[in-house]
Protein backbone atom coordinates (compact mmCIF):
# COMPACT_ATOMS: atom_id res chain seq x y z
CA UNK A 1 0.00 0.00 0.00
CA UNK A 2 1.11 3.52 -0.61
CA UNK A 3 1.63 5.86 2.31
CA UNK A 4 -0.63 8.43 0.69
CA UNK A 5 -3.68 6.17 0.49
CA UNK A 6 -4.75 6.57 4.16
CA UNK A 7 -4.73 10.40 4.18
CA UNK A 8 -6.47 10.37 0.81
CA UNK A 9 -9.16 8.05 2.18
CA UNK A 10 -9.61 10.30 5.23
CA UNK A 11 -10.04 13.36 2.99
CA UNK A 12 -12.60 11.56 0.81
CA UNK A 13 -14.48 10.39 3.91
CA UNK A 14 -14.47 13.96 5.24
CA UNK A 15 -15.95 15.27 2.01
CA UNK A 16 -18.64 12.56 2.12
CA UNK A 17 -19.55 13.50 5.70
CA UNK A 18 -19.66 17.19 4.81
CA UNK A 19 -21.89 16.53 1.81
CA UNK A 20 -24.23 14.38 3.95
CA UNK A 21 -24.41 17.08 6.62
CA UNK A 22 -25.31 19.70 4.01
CA UNK A 23 -28.09 17.50 2.62
CA UNK A 24 -29.51 16.81 6.09
CA UNK A 25 -29.37 20.46 7.16
CA UNK A 26 -31.13 21.56 3.97
CA UNK A 27 -33.83 18.95 4.51
CA UNK A 28 -34.35 20.12 8.10
CA UNK A 29 -34.46 23.78 7.02
CA UNK A 30 -36.98 22.98 4.29
CA UNK A 31 -39.12 21.00 6.72
CA UNK A 32 -39.15 23.82 9.25
CA UNK A 33 -40.11 26.48 6.71
CA UNK A 34 -42.80 24.44 4.93
CA UNK A 35 -45.99 24.86 6.98
CA UNK A 36 -48.00 22.67 4.63
CA UNK A 37 -45.73 19.73 5.42
CA UNK A 38 -46.26 20.21 9.15
CA UNK A 39 -50.04 20.46 8.71
CA UNK A 40 -50.09 17.23 6.70
CA UNK A 41 -47.99 15.49 9.34
CA UNK A 42 -50.31 16.71 12.10
CA UNK A 43 -53.39 15.49 10.21
CA UNK A 44 -51.87 12.05 9.73
CA UNK A 45 -50.89 11.84 13.38
CA UNK A 46 -54.42 12.81 14.45
CA UNK A 47 -55.87 10.14 12.15
CA UNK A 48 -53.47 7.57 13.58
CA UNK A 49 -54.43 8.51 17.14
CA UNK A 50 -58.13 8.22 16.25
CA UNK A 51 -57.58 4.76 14.77
CA UNK A 52 -55.65 3.63 17.84
CA UNK A 53 -58.34 5.02 20.17
CA UNK A 54 -61.08 3.10 18.36
CA UNK A 55 -59.35 -0.24 18.81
Amino acid sequence: MKKLSLPFAIVILGFCLLFSAIIVSNAIREGLTDNQGWELLNERLIELIDVLDNQ
